[in-house]
């Protein structure tokens, strides 16, 4: 009993999850929010096809397990140095270019690696795409949770925490109906998801940007 903890600490405990709960299910009382679930939910999708499917069937069969630690290395170095380098560069080229450089680049991955049939002697084409997929997965970790922070400042704890919530749900979701689906399936199931989440954040910014101008505007009178 002795090593049981305090029923005080346990309520807190509950409270703050309770709290957590309600926060997110508020959170989506927001239309700017809701407009960013699936996108929030391609995110952990592309990353779910790369860690599975990728490694799999463009990896593991044509070149063997034993170059899939060396080919996904690539990928988090990638993802690593266009991170530095992209949060830097943001503030000059602005978040919505950035965000339409990584859907483009996304797309284009997808596009290939439904047409693409990888050999053994495609080995140097194998380490490129992690790479290239490097430079979208930069942009998403970075840029995402700078939108998150500047769209709702003074709900942070309710935005993130459905950000986490449905990054949770798409990787669930991917892994569940991976082992029933091909992965040509999946990799247009994602193909569809990334141009709904695409178009869907173009809103938000079309309203972020008609509220800014909205704040600015002069009156009339003046």
């Amino acid at each position: 009993m002795c090593f049981l903890p305090p029923l005080r600490r346990l309520e807190k405990r509950s409270t703050k999850v309770l709290k957590s709960v309600v926060a997110c299910g508020r959170g989506l009382g927001d239309l700017n929010l809701a407009l960013l679930v699936p996108l929030i939910m391609f995110m952990a999708m592309e990353q779910a096809i790369l860690w599975t499917d990728y490694t799999k069937a463009f990896i593991s069969c044509p070149i063997g397990i034993q170059k899939l630690g060396f080919v996904m290395a690539s990928y988090g170095g990638s993802t690593t140095v266009f991170a530095l380098t992209l949060s830097r560069l943001s503030k000059y080229t602005g978040r919505q270019l950035l965000f339409a450089v990584a859907g483009v680049v996304n797309l284009g991955i997808f596009v290939t690696l439904y047409v693409w049939t990888p050999r053994a002697d495609n080995e140097a084409v194998i380490y490129i795409v992690p790479v290239v997929w490097g430079l979208a997965e930069g942009i998403w970790q970075t840029q995402s949770n700078a939108l998150i922070a500047l769209l709702f400042p003074d709900k942070k704890e309710a935005a993130f925490a459905n950000y986490h919530t449905w990054k949770a749900i798409g990787f669930t979701i991917t892994f569940v109906y991976s082992s029933f689906l091909c992965v040509a399936t999946k990799i247009i199931v994602a193909i569809a998801l990334l141009v709904a989440a695409m178009l869907l954040y173009a809103i938000v910014e079309w309203r972020v940007s008609r509220l800014h101008a909205n704040d600015y505007r002069l009156p009339s009178n003046i």
